[in-house]
């Protein structure tokens, strides 16, 4: 804080004290060389002049030589004092304040500055001087000088930049004279209403119009007027307004009439003296340009389009190359696979990048001999091939026989020369195996054919030979009696043999089509009976109880007579032959809506739910321990079905299982005097 100056000299002296307040700069010391007072303008200057501090330690005088001394300053009070800070060599100038009586120094000093630039080099303001301050006027006047000689270089400064402004519009707008009065681009000028002020000789020749046919019409009404069509210039004042420049191609008409192409580009030309500037515009005839882009574009699109075909035909063709069911791969002369599918992939059982680049005898050796010799063979003749039937086992298989086609194609380079080959192979070990069971199947016909009439040529005369010995009676009755036992079983075989063997015969011709029904309007009950008493024996000699239930109506088909009494026999035979002694059989006649429809139910040993669609097959049968299912062999049922299938019915059985019996339904189309 400020040290107090010596009561004895200042206490209640109030002038002094705001006299020495008028004077922030003024600095006070005692007869011991100890500062007792700085004002806070000077402490800026010299923060180290504190109270309690040696004035020798601060300043230095430098004018008039002397000490820092009350008596010195008195001795010279009407000198001009120079002091000069020892730490930052800042010189301080100013007068003696004399103080009656005491020995107190009082220095009342301002800055020494040369140009307000030193202000804040010191660490002050303006407001740091009192207002009587002489400095404070030199530095109020040095800096007014200073201003006005800054604005005088920077009006200088502005009239020397837009003299050189307006030399160079000058040079460009003769330049742009001289261009648009040579260039070929059609050159516009416009007032600021935007009529037509001034055009160049290029315009005249686009357009055909002189400005002296068109001066002084609107921009956009003669461009308007020009096309052919409407045409609209709404953005454009948008985007003049925003300084940006206008661009438009537009479709034209020249003054004789024909239509062209013109691009425009308009541009503000401002003048600084108005709101509304003149404008600037720059035609092209882009006529051609436009039919070269447009044939650009046709071809790009064509050219587009072939590509997309082109990839579209790549994409399919990679397609079937991938999924195609045949094994597809290329090799190069080496026969190095250049490609495989993933089929051939899974023939030879490697992957296809274990195939890529890899020989033939890398990847397939077993078969690569073969391989090698079909391909240089196609490489030799630059032919074709096709290998039938070719035998082999596969790395993916191992121990089992595969039968493929091959077929070698030479691929030629653009000299014609064999560069690769191409091999598709089919595989047809199930086509083969198919061809095998086809042939085995026919053989098998033919042997059930052959072997049907050759088991029928010798029934006739047995059972002829039988009946002979029935009618040659003995004289001994037990002989008699005895041989007509005998004979009734041998003749009961017979029948039954003979009915296997026409059954045989039946099924031949139904396999090899050449079974022919023999239709003719019948009543389905007339033929029920005639089944029932070819199985009648049988009936009896098991002793089944036969319930037969049939409508008053007559039920009228269009079939062969010989063979629905087949298909009703053997329905009623299977009946009876899988229905223990003792049982109960029924037969049943109706009309279901436009079929007629027969039933043959069973109390006997049923089917098992697993075997009612397999029953219907050919040599087909349900394994049950009796003597009568294991005496037939599986054709009745077979028969059946393909007899009723001829008609136009179908066939079908129904069973709760194991032991519950089983009944099958026969559906015939009725006649068509009965639908009616």
């Amino acid at each position: 804080m400020t040290a107090p100056l010596p009561s004895s000299v200042l206490a209640g002296n109030l002038p002094v004290r705001a006299f020495l307040r008028a004077f922030p700069f003024y600095l006070a010391w005692n007869g011991d060389g100890v500062i007792v007072e700085a004002g806070p303008s000077l402490r800026k200057i010299y923060p180290h002049a504190e109270p309690g501090a040696r004035i020798e330690d601060v300043f230095r005088l430098v004018r008039p030589r002397g000490e820092l001394a009350p008596a010195f300053f008195h001795a010279n009070a009407d000198q001009l004092f120079i002091l000069e800070g020892k730490l930052n060599l800042r010189l301080l100038r100013g007068g003696f304040f004399p103080l009656d009586g005491s020995e107190i120094a009082v220095f009342l000093g301002t800055p020494w500055l040369r140009d307000t630039d030193e202000l804040s080099s010191y660490g002050l303001t303006l407001a740091d001087f009192a207002v009587h301050d002489q400095t404070l006027d030199l530095l109020l006047l040095l800096q007014t000088q200073k201003s006005a000689a800054n604005d005088l270089r920077h009006l200088n400064a502005r009239l020397v930049e837009k003299r050189s402004q307006l030399i160079e519009k000058e040079a460009q707008a003769r330049k742009l004279a001289l261009v648009a009065s040579s260039t070929d681009n059609a050159v516009i000028l416009t007032d600021f209403d935007m009529r037509l002020e001034w055009v160049n000789d290029a315009f005249t020749r686009v357009t055909g119009w002189t400005f002296e046919e068109i001066g002084g019409r609107r921009l956009w009404d003669f461009l308007a007027a020009s096309a052919p069509e409407a045409v609209s210039f709404d953005a454009a004042a948008a985007c003049l307004e925003a300084g940006k420049v206008y661009r438009k191609e537009l479709l034209q008409r020249r003054r004789d009439g024909r239509h062209y192409w013109l691009s425009i580009e308009v541009q503000r030309l401002p003048d600084e003296a108005r709101e509304v500037a003149s404008l600037m515009v720059i035609g092209r005839d882009v006529t051609e340009r436009k039919a070269a882009v447009e044939a650009l574009r046709r071809s790009e699109l064509e050219a587009r389009s072939q590509r997309d075909e082109a990839r579209r035909q790549h994409d399919e063709l990679d397609w079937i190359y991938n999924t195609a069911p045949i094994g597809i791969c290329l090799f190069d002369r080496e026969l190095r696979y250049r490609r495989v599918n993933r089929w051939l992939a899974e023939i030879n059982g490697a992957s296809i990048d274990a195939h890529i680049g890899k020989s033939v005898w890398d990847v397939a050796p077993g078969v690569a001999a073969r391989v090698e010799k079909e391909a240089q063979n196609v490489i030799r003749t630059a032919r074709p091939a096709r290998f039938e039937d070719v035998t082999g086992e596969t790395a993916a298989q191992p121990g089992v026989i595969r039968y493929f086609n091959e077929s070698w194609f030479p691929a030629f380079d653009e000299r014609g020369e064999v560069a690769g080959l191409t091999l598709l192979v089919e595989e047809i070990t199930d086509q083969r195996r198919v061809r095998v069971l086809k042939e085995a199947d026919r053989r098998k016909n033919e042997f059930l054919a052959t072997l049907a009439h050759e088991l029928r040529n010798p029934l006739a005369p047995i059972k002829s030979a039988l009946q002979m010995v029935q009618m040659n009676e003995s004289f001994d009755p037990e002989i008699c009696a005895e041989n007509q036992a005998a004979l009734r079983i041998a003749e009961r075989q017979v029948d039954h043999l003979t009915r296997l063997v026409d059954d045989l015969l039946e099924v031949a011709r139904i396999t090899h089509g050449k079974i022919e029904l023999k239709r003719e309007p019948t009543d389905l009950l007339a033929i029920l009976p005639q089944a029932v008493d070819l199985v009648r024996p049988q009936l009896e000699r098991k002793g089944h109880v036969l319930t037969y239930e049939a409508p008053a109506e007559p039920l009228p088909v269009s079939g062969d007579k010989v063979r629905l009494v087949q298909v009703f026999a053997n329905l009623l035979d299977n009946a009876v032959k899988y229905t223990p002694a003792g049982g109960a059989i029924r037969l049943s006649a109706g009309r279901e809506g436009e079929m007629a429809v027969v039933r043959v139910a069973d109390n006997g040993q049923g089917i098992p739910p697993e075997k009612l669609s397999s029953i219907w097959d050919l040599f087909a049968q349900v394994e049950y321990n009796t003597p009568e299912a294991k005496a037939g062999i599986g054709i009745g049922l077979a028969l059946a079905r393909n007899l009723v299938e001829l008609h136009g019915g179908h066939v079908s059985a129904a069973s709760q299982g194991a032991g519950r019996g089983a009944e099958f339904r026969v559906a015939i189309p009725l006649a068509a005097s009965l639908k009616s």
